[in-house]
């Protein structure tokens, strides 16, 4: 069965949709299969998947309530892109409220037989049925984190509803991280309680406007930006391979 990675964010500035499909690229290429899964849970306009006519969250909410649907006709319907297959989520505003959770977690974990990985993009509105569903369905969940006061009373805000629903993250990935960053990497392990072993660091020196609200990673030349990613998608993976141990 394939492992469930749950990337999310505490607000819409956090770049969760180009983090989650740059660790499924680099997930991709360091195991060497195409067998890997993106599940976006949010809504926005359409891609190059819907476009093609590929799978999508709001085409298959019938089915998913209903539990009535083929793993291996969805796979057939995904998109493949960069090395890796996608599944759209919503495009009209207020869709991705009415996906039930326990029915998204249910429809998450049964693609687990065609699939090596699952990666999903839980974005940042976890009140959210499709986000939460994808976070009740995790074997490891990561927040995507920034070195400010906001995004840090934002999470700790937070932090009391993740315990309640059990999403609580493992991992933490500061995005956008600069050194002379507000919080540095040990101010936020202290202030969150994650340990720092398990807090990745992704750097950018170049960042194209627009980029973080797609997922097309082609365009960011930035070496330094796949070595972090890299360093933090082994390391969700890893951590999502522990739970049977």
């Amino acid at each position: 069965m394939a492992r469930v990675i749950t990337l999310f964010g505490c607000d819409h500035r956090s770049g969760v949709s180009l983090l989650s499909a740059a660790c499924a690229r680099e997930l991709s290429r360091a195991l060497g299969t195409s067998e890997v899964l993106l599940i976006s849970s949010g809504t926005g306009p359409g891609g190059e998947s819907d476009k093609a006519g590929g799978a999508s969250l709001e085409k298959l909410l019938g089915s998913i309530h209903s539990g009535q649907y083929d793993v291996d006709e969805i796979k057939d319907r995904s998109f493949v892109s960069r090395g890796f297959h996608v599944i759209e989520g919503f495009f009209a505003p207020g869709s991705a409220s009415y996906c039930q959770p326990e029915a998204m977690a249910s429809f998450v974990r049964s693609l687990g037989g065609a699939f090596d990985v699952i990666v999903c993009d839980g974005g940042s509105r976890i009140e959210e049925g499709a986000a939460l569903g994808c976070l009740l369905a995790s074997d490891v969940r990561c927040i995507s984190a920034e070195q400010s006061e906001r995004w840090l009373k934002r999470y700790l805000w937070l932090r009391p509803y993740h315990a309640r629903l059990g999403i609580g993250p493992q991992i933490m990935a500061v995005n956008f991280y600069s050194s002379s960053g507000f919080y540095s990497k040990g101010d936020l392990s202290s202030k969150t309680g994650i340990s720092d072993e398990n807090i990745f660091t992704v750097k950018y020196r170049e960042i194209l406007s627009g980029m973080d609200v797609g997922h097309d990673t082609d365009e960011i030349k930035d070496g330094s930006f796949y070595k972090d990613v890299g360093r933090l998608a082994r390391a969700l993976h890893e951590a999502s391979e522990r739970r049977d141990r």
